[in-house]
Formats: C-alpha cells, sequence, structure tokens
C-alpha cells in the first residue's frame, strides 16, 4: 500500500521464509512497510445440495461393491 492507502505494485526477489516471515532480498520496500500478499474472496453461495461433492447421507454402514 503507498502513503494514500492505495495498492501499487513492487517487483521483489524473495529470499528465507519460515511462513510466517519473509525475507526480501531484492525491492524497494522498507521496513514496518504495510504489504498486500493475498486477497480473500468469499465463494458464491452454493444452490443446490448442503453435502460435499460425493459425500453421502447415510449413517454409518459399509456399501458393497
Amino acid at each position: 500500500l503507498n502513503a494514500n492507502k492505495k495498492l501499487e505494485s513492487i517487483s521483489v526477489r524473495t529470499g528465507l521464509s519460515d511462513g510466517t516471515f519473509t525475507e526480501i532480498v531484492k525491492g524497494k520496500v522498507d521496513e514496518g512497510q504495510e504489504v498486500v500478499v493475498g486477497i480473500l474472496t468469499q465463494k458464491p453461495q452454493s444452490t443446490g445440495s448442503a453435502l460435499p461433492m460425493g459425500g453421502s447421507q447415510g449413517g454409518g454402514g459399509r456399501r458393497g461393491f
């Protein structure tokens, strides 16, 4: 985010990461600068069944094949 809180593209080269912190080895990013690393989107609501794909409503038992 730039000074006006608008998204601005900055090219960087990353180094070591532990999954929480990632080293920036090249690029103009200042320490403490806010960055966006992803965008969450809301999944469209399903109009079908609430069961997961391949799910079954039956309880317990085994199916014979």
